[in-house]
Formats: structure tokens, C-alpha cells, sequence
């Protein structure tokens, strides 16, 4: 499990353990099924700040598909640590740090802070309505599109 356990997880309430499951299925088992499955239909998703080149937002179908053909990989290996937690009735703010190791086996670090906006469901089950994310701007920079390079030249080589 990429999660390792510090006092902010532990006892996750349910719409904590909504978002941890988010990471799971993206950062862990690289299962969209199941990360779609914890989207509601109007889902949306922002990288900040903007000066990182992200599009403003993601719909719920654009995100699933920069997820399947990106995030994955990019996430390959991924272990973080929740460092902070601060919850309201439908908001879920969570810092965390993160030992990262992508397809291609380069290996860096991360420090973000995500803001999650989760919504009770008619069958009582909490669902993802609003995802932020606040990256890490000098690994975006060092590590993140350097490594996109790489798996482009990799696929290349591959083909």
C-alpha cells in the first residue's frame, strides 16, 4: 500500500477515506475503473497554481483520460504520507509528501496539498464532486515534464 501511516490517517472519517481511495486507485493499483467510480458525473479537476502550464481544468472524462495515459506511469511507484487533515462537512483539505519512482525508473519527490469537495450520495456513499490539487512547482519543473520527455523517447524507441 503506498500509504504510509502517520496520526492525520488514522481513524479515516468517510469522506477521508473517499480521497485516500482516490489515491489508492491512481497512485497504487492504476485502476481508472475504480477511480471513476468514486467521481460524481460532474466532476472537475484544477491544477494549480497556473502557472504550471495545466489547462485550467478537467472535466470528469478528460481527467480519467490524462490518468490512464499519463498519470499512471508518471506515478508509477508512489508513497506518501499524509502529513495534515482538515475536514468540513463536504471539504477535505490533505497535505502530503510523496517518494515517487515513475515507469522509466527516475525517482523524485513531491509535496502537495489537494482539496477535495466530497458529497454525500443518495445511497449514503460519498463521492468526489471537485478535486484541487496545489503541486509542487520546483518538481513539476526538475522532475515532471523532464520525465514526460523521457517516456516520449522511450515510446519512440519502443516502436
Amino acid at each position: 500500500m503506498p500509504l504510509i501511516p502517520t496520526d492525520a490517517s488514522k481513524n479515516p472519517s468517510p469522506r477521508l477515506k473517499v480521497v485516500l481511495r482516490w489515491l489508492e486507485a491512481l497512485t497504487d493499483t492504476h485502476d481508472v475503473n475504480a477511480l471513476a467510480s468514486l467521481l460524481t458525473d460532474d466532476y472537475t479537476h484544477s491544477n494549480v497554481p497556473r502557472s504550471i502550464g495545466f489547462p485550467p481544468y478537467f472535466d470528469r472524462a478528460s481527467f480519467l483520460a490524462h490518468a490512464e495515459k499519463t498519470l499512471i506511469y508518471v506515478l508509477h511507484e508512489y508513497k506518501y504520507s499524509v502529513l495534515e487533515v482538515v475536514e468540513t462537512e463536504d471539504r477535505v483539505v490533505v497535505h502530503a509528501y510523496a517518494d515517487i519512482v515513475t515507469s522509466t525508473g527516475h525517482a523524485f519527490e513531491s509535496e502537495i496539498m489537494i482539496l477535495a469537495h466530497v458529497v454525500s450520495q443518495p445511497d449514503g456513499e460519498y463521492k468526489i464532486r471537485y478535486w484541487k490539487e496545489f503541486l509542487d512547482t520546483k518538481m513539476m519543473a526538475d522532475d515532471y515534464y523532464p520525465e514526460l520527455k523521457r517516456m516520449e523517447e522511450v515510446a519512440k524507441q519502443s516502436a
